[in-house]
């Protein structure tokens, strides 16, 4: 008994958190509204009380005469507030603090405080999110429903098993790994939208980084051209920051595919990271403190959710799974070095994310981590090239002396891994 007892007032206690949120919307808004702090907590408490009861009758009873409440009280809320129509957000988080309400009763209270704390974020952040949402293009709306669609539609139709004659190609982990990257580019391009591309062009070089550091490096290279000699240390900070992500998106993707490798690549991705993010912050000194906002046609990046380049990704990273895997049982592991630094010019993720998969049963740890290794040097030297034919001459000093640097890092680590 005593143990219901403890869920029922867990229940409340997550019922008037929501209650205080929109007591305090309420009086800063000067509206009255039925649910305050106690309506919630009731609410909460029915909920848990029918749930340790454990009728469905009842449940069902509370609930309708709950909903028949929250009905009746909106159309007198209405009245009240001088017939201004005002929303039906706090209707729709009774239902929602009833369903906590019951998850806490039936002893699940880690979901329930996962649900409650959600809603509270929701609610809490009304101004943030119908600013967003004004400033949110069609074109992002689509990817949107995009992502939707290869995350939650797609993935789940597909088989979860090892088809052809390698055993290497499982279509459910090639698609999954699909959404991953898309997710990445998703939440980064989210990122630089809602910092603005005028808050720093540090941060904005970071996200987009982990969107796409190639994209960075072209748009970057070109401006140091277009724009004055006072632009040309930040956009040199910018460069740097984006190709450091790359270490860290890779590094986090890779050890989320197998967890093995997040040890002996920590220390050659982290450094070379850190020691981009540092050269950038040097070059970023003191004494060019004009800080040039960059624009947002500027930056060079495009919206990532898209169809064609996720389904090209995963063609991509199959064939790159066969190729390898061929590459490895015929040929040996020297070709599929060189193979995996001929993949890391154009990309590193396919070809990382690959070694990663393969590590697990087809080749050995040590030839994977080598291979990550080559491919993110050969990326470091592919963007080098970019920005030594495409930008102006005291960037390409800058930038490529920072490529040097890292690919001395990766090569010292390298033969220390190998011996």
């Amino acid at each position: 008994m005593f143990a219901e007892i403890l869920l029922i007032g867990y229940a409340m206690l997550l019922g008037s958190l929501v209650g205080i949120e929109r007591e305090k919307r309420n009086f800063e808004q000067n509206v009255t509204n039925f649910a305050g702090v106690r309506t919630f907590s009731l609410i909460s408490f029915l909920a848990a009380v029918l749930a340790v009861i454990g009728n469905q009758v009842l449940t069902y009873i509370g609930f309708l005469g709950v909903i028949a409440v929250m009905i009746s009280a909106y159309f007198i809320s209405n009245k009240s507030n001088n017939e201004k129509t005002i929303g039906v957000t706090s209707e729709v988080a009774v239902l929602i603090v009833f369903l906590s309400g019951y998850i806490a009763g039936i002893g699940d209270l880690v979901l329930a405080s996962t649900i409650t704390v959600l809603l509270v974020a929701v609610l809490g952040l009304k101004e943030y999110i119908h600013k967003f949402a004004k400033k949110i293009t069609d074109v992002e709306l689509e990817s949107v429903l995009k992502f939707i669609i290869i995350a939650v539609i797609v993935l789940p139709l597909l088989p979860n098993e090892a088809v052809g004659p390698l055993g290497v190609i499982n279509p459910y982990q090639i698609w999954l790994l699909v959404v991953l990257i898309a997710g990445i580019s998703a939440l980064s391009y989210l990122g630089v939208r809602l910092i603005g591309y005028k808050k720093g062009i540090g941060l904005t070089g970071f996200l987009g980084g982990l969107v796409s550091s190639t994209a960075v490096t072209l748009s970057f290279s070109k401006l140091s051209k277009e724009l004055p000699k006072k632009a040309i240390s930040p956009i040199t900070f910018g460069l740097l920051i984006a190709s450091a992500a790359m270490y860290f998106r890779v590094l986090f993707e890779v050890s989320v595919v197998n967890i093995n490798m997040l040890a002996p690549l920590a220390f050659p991705m982290i450094a070379c990271g850190l020691s981009l993010v540092m050269g950038g912050f040097y070059f970023f000194r003191s004494k060019s403190k004009d800080d040039y906002k960059i624009k947002e046609q500027d930056f060079g990046l495009k919206n990532p959710v898209d169809l064609e380049a996720a389904v090209k990704f995963g063609g991509v990273f199959a064939l790159i799974l066969v190729v390898v895997t061929l590459t490895d049982r015929y040929l040996g592991d020297g070709f599929l070095l060189v193979a995996s630094a001929l993949s890391g010019v154009a990309d590193t993720d396919a070809i990382s994310l690959s070694l990663a998969s393969l590590a697990k049963t087809e080749i050995g740890l040590k030839t994977a981590v080598l291979g990550v290794i080559l491919a993110t040097g050969a990326n470091m030297l592919s963007k080098a090239s970019f920005v030594w034919f495409l930008g102006s001459k005291e960037v390409r000093v800058k930038f490529t002396g920072m490529v040097i640097f890292n690919l001395f890092l990766l090569a010292g680590y390298s033969v220390w891994w190998i011996l």
